[in-house]
């Protein structure tokens, strides 16, 4: 289990997360990419797919993972949107369900990413991180500054997840041949 994160939403953690999943998806593996952004879902966005069944809903136990993931064009990669937004997400992500969802993800998908939400945003990102194997982060270094990225680290730190890298986005660089 991967997780994507940034400090702040907006810096680009939904995108890297889905080229993530595409990536590896090409490689022949079986993949599943979760939007684990209950307040601000956006992979719905980037698919054309449905949000109508997704987390909040097997999570509820409104409909089962295998009813609500949607495989995208007959390849390896598979989605579960974040489904309808509901209160108590926290909850929700820190439940005996999460834990079921999860053990029988891993049974289907070779990998699970999850496209988590910003840390100083919600604390549902801390409730996922707690059940991850690795965590990526992205930044953007015009959104956030030192101090706020080092403060948003450390909430992961406390929990004593694996970091496994951050990633840049948005980066311009002026000399293109470096």
């Amino acid at each position: 289990f991967v997780l994507v994160t940034s400090a702040v939403p907006g810096e680009g953690k939904s995108t890297v997360a889905a080229n993530l999943a595409h990536s590896i998806a090409r490689s022949g593996r079986n993949v599943l990419l979760v939007d684990g952004d209950i307040l601000r879902p956006t992979l719905h966005q980037l698919y054309p797919i449905s949000n109508l069944a997704g987390l909040t809903t097997v999570l509820n136990g409104r409909s089962t993972l295998a009813d609500s993931v949607q495989q995208l064009d007959n390849s390896p990669l598979h989605v579960l949107c974040a489904g309808p937004a509901t209160e108590g997400s926290a909850d929700l992500l820190s439940s005996h369900k999460f834990y079921q969802l999860l053990d029988e993800a891993i049974q289907m998908y070779d990998i699970v990413i999850f496209d988590g939400p910003a840390v100083l945003a919600a604390v549902d990102s801390l409730a996922i991180a707690k059940q991850m194997s690795a965590v990526l982060w992205v930044v953007d270094p015009r959104k956030v500054d030192k101090r706020t990225l080092m403060f948003a680290r450390e909430q992961f730190e406390q929990l004593g997840t694996k970091m496994v890298g951050v990633i840049a986005s948005r980066v311009k660089n002026k000399n293109a041949a470096y």
